[in-house]
């Protein structure tokens, strides 16, 4: 029986802290039949130099670089447009997975009526060492994820990083040939698309550690937000009104009100247009 190829698509930017043991968690991976596609996004602070140095005759990693920087989605698609593997993760270039990862993903999507596998993950505070569950992730339990679109919109304890998809799949949702958009959350942003029509198999076992870091790029004041509220939205915005009604508007307002709330403790800036963007996506 022949073992079916996974691509494995990092896209990287100025990670040269992280890049070495992030590829090498994947060298380590008990299944063999991998290829490890980095794109660089033209960094500036030696990764391109350091994973030449030690990856360039590693026959399963295979190195790419943009001739300049081009933000997120373009990267993201860069490095997805090299995949030739039946089944693709999407990983960090930061965060940590446990060698069963592809083994067992390959495992659970030899069943024909599961899309994509998702698994348990935790996520790693780099300053205190501390290892913590999602409030969102700790008590999910392994199985067949029943309603798994409304869970991707509400409270997402489903993670791109620590999910195996299946190619052809992720061909056939593109947007105008590529797969993600150009913004911040497009990881968020293709669960949504991809979680639509597609039956989820969620596994309870942890796989995975999400790095928490001032450089994460969540950790651009605002920057999550505006992605959502300014490219995401007003694509997804009548669908989910029409599928989910008036719970989709609650779920609006209270960010909106943690948002006023921040605001007002200073821990996010003040930026009206993002307030009043956020008040007319709930009353549309």
């Amino acid at each position: 029986m022949i073992s079916p190829l996974v691509s494995i698509c990092i896209p990287v930017y100025n990670a040269a802290k992280y890049i070495e043991e992030t590829i090498n968690c994947f060298l380590l991976q008990s299944y063999q039949n991998i290829e490890i596609l980095v794109q660089d996004d033209y960094s500036n602070d030696g990764t391109w130099e350091l994973m030449n140095s030690l990856f360039h005759n590693i026959t399963k990693v295979k190195l790419y670089r943009n001739e300049k920087n081009l933000g997120i989605g373009p990267n993201w698609n860069n490095v997805y447009d090299h995949a030739r593997g039946e089944y693709v993760v999407i990983a960090n270039a930061d965060d940590l997975h446990k060698p069963s990862f592809i083994e067992k993903g390959v495992q659970k999507l030899s069943d024909s009526k599961i899309d994509f596998v998702s698994f348990k993950y935790k996520v790693l505070f780099e300053k205190t060492g501390i290892l913590e569950y999602t409030s969102q992730n700790e008590f999910l339990k392994s199985g067949y994820v029943e309603n798994s679109f409304e869970k991707i919109v509400f409270t997402n304890p489903f993670h791109i990083v620590f999910t195996m998809f299946r190619k052809n799949k992720l061909d056939e949702i593109k947007l105008n040939g590529k797969l993600f958009l150009d913004t911040q959350v497009c990881d968020a942003e293709l669960m949504l698309r991809y979680g639509e029509k597609s039956t989820l198999y969620y596994c309870d076992e942890v796989i995975g550690y999400y790095r928490i870091h001032e450089t994460n790029n969540s950790s651009i004041p605002l920057g999550e937000k505006k992605s959502y509220y300014f490219v995401v939205l007003p694509i997804w915005h009548t669908r989910l009104i029409k599928a989910f009604g008036f719970k989709f508007r609650k779920g609006l307002l209270v960010g909106l009100v943690r948002y006023c709330k921040s605001m007002i403790k200073g821990s996010s800036p003040w930026d009206f247009k993002l307030f009043f963007t956020m008040v007319r996506s709930i009353m549309a």
